[in-house]
């Protein structure tokens, strides 16, 4: 399922985009060296010895508009932790404001650009929070998500400006 706005506020900025990638509405970024990134590449262009707990210090927001390979220089994200999304999740039950992060296979390598899963974390490690209380097995839950380029959200290496690798 894609990823769906439904509501809250969002807080749209202008990032450089790396021009042989295409970037679609919906998608999760990173920001590496001041340029964004689908999480599927995330791990391929940071590379090294990072993990999975890395993430959240990447983490940028979700892409409000769509480039392709046409020279687009920029695209809109955005890195509100008002704004609510419906996402897939991994079939549970949620407490409200549950942290979240990206699904890992058997291999500890994430499964992001297969399923597209969220399921429940660590705080540090996450990169949402649940904006709903889930009594009931659910695979759909409502999500706000933490940019740590957002002073105000959750994630916990919030600040402005860009992470010098």
């Amino acid at each position: 399922m894609p990823l769906r706005f439904r509501q809250g506020t969002v807080l749209l900025v202008h990032v450089p985009v790396a021009l042989e990638v295409v970037y679609k509405p919906g998608d999760l970024l990173c920001l590496v060296d001041g340029v964004a990134y689908p999480l599927e590449h995330w791990e391929n262009v940071v590379g090294g010895a990072v993990t999975h707990s890395d993430l959240p210090s990447y983490f940028l927001g979700v892409c409000h508009s769509e480039s392709g390979l046409q020279g687009v220089e920029q695209i809109s994200v955005d890195i509100s932790p008002m704004s609510v999304y419906e996402f897939d999740v991994d079939s549970n039950e949620y407490e409200f404001g549950e942290p979240l992060r990206p699904a890992l296979n058997q291999d500890g390598i994430s499964e992001w650009f297969s399923n597209t899963e969220l399921i429940s974390s660590l705080p540090e490690n996450a990169i949402a929070r649940a904006m709903e209380y889930q009594i009931e097995p659910s695979n759909k839950l409502r999500v706000s998500f933490a940019s740590a380029f957002c002073s105000g959200s959750s994630n916990k290496f919030a600040r402005l400006g860009c992470r010098k690798v």
